[in-house]
């Protein structure tokens, strides 16, 4: 009766734990998709405005409606390029480890290579818009012609600084990480029995250091929970499982993963569900999907 008793107080208050977590943890993701959407749309817009209201390339006698509604898609393209080829570079360049600097460099000078053939018809649509324009003296070199190559990269360096000086804004001051690489775990020493710390803490500032208790996937997110704190880290849930190596643990739902160490009990409720009782205090779903490969490391449940 008594264990009854403190297994009922226990859910009640993991079920007020869960809520308060839940609550942090929404706030959180709100407050990237916020920091998301300013770096991908506000800023766009913003450039867009300032663009549009001076109509260049579309002429003076373009309205400005028609005026901005280019810029904003010309400019919005050209950011979404930055963008996909800064992934796109930060991922096959991944062995090297470059700096951010390079990798908001060399992103939007790929994919702006690739649009060379893209780059012309839009400017003579912009051009055709208002009859002329600022650039209507300025002879456009045929696509993939140095010229052209020449002019286009010079046409990219402004657009470039800014993805460049946008991206270092949100990485060092708004906490936003872009494009960046785990820490690699320092060599151990000789004569150090001290086991390597997990990639994945090194994504946590320094007061949330501490043993690693489990990963939650959440959305585009990874909440990573210490015994010193949580956070939300922006990775896969593969990616992320991946980087808590070595420490040993086991993915025990699709939306869990618990180190071994953490785990206090293997709970089965009276409907037959399980969960595992970790060192914190919470309670954890376990899928029976992964139950077996959990009971080979620990007990049944009481």
């Amino acid at each position: 009766m008594t264990h009854l008793s403190r297994t009922s107080s226990l859910s009640k208050s993991e079920a007020g734990r869960m809520i308060q977590d839940s609550k942090a943890m929404t706030a959180e993701v709100g407050s990237a998709w916020l920091a998301s959407a300013t770096l991908h749309l506000a800023i766009p817009f913003v450039v867009a405005l300032a663009f549009g209201w001076n109509r260049t390339v579309v002429g003076p006698e373009t309205s400005l409606i028609i005026s901005w509604t280019f810029w904003y898609g010309f400019i919005q393209m050209i950011w979404i390029g930055a963008a996909v080829g800064s992934e796109l570079v930060y991922r096959l360049l991944a062995p090297w480890r470059p700096p951010l600097w390079l990798i908001t460099v060399l992103g939007p000078v790929a994919i702006a290579v690739l649009m060379l053939g893209v780059y012309a018809p839009m400017v003579e649509f912009g051009r055709s818009l208002g009859g002329g324009g600022l650039m209507s003296a300025t002879r456009v070199a045929p696509a993939f012609s140095l010229d052209f190559t020449m002019q286009f990269l010079r046409n990219i360096l402004p657009g470039t600084v800014l993805w460049v000086g946008v991206n270092y804004l949100f990485d060092r001051m708004v906490g936003t990480p872009r494009y960046r690489y785990p820490d690699l775990p320092q060599a151990a020493r000789s004569h150090s029995a001290e086991p390597p710390s997990p990639p994945i803490l090194h994504r946590l500032s320094d007061d949330l250091q501490g043993d690693l208790l489990f990963l939650q996937a959440k959305d585009h997110y990874v909440r990573v929970a210490t015994t010193a704190g949580q956070k939300l880290v922006h990775s896969r849930f593969s990616d992320a499982i991946t980087a808590a190596h070595p420490v040993g643990g086991a993915q025990v739902h699709r939306s869990f993963w618990v180190a071994y160490s953490a785990i206090i009990e293997l709970k089965k409720t009276s409907s037959g569900a399980y969960s595992v009782l970790i060192a914190d205090g919470t309670l954890l779903p376990v899928s029976r999907t992964y139950l077996d490969n959990l009971r080979k490391q620990h007990s049944r449940p009481t």
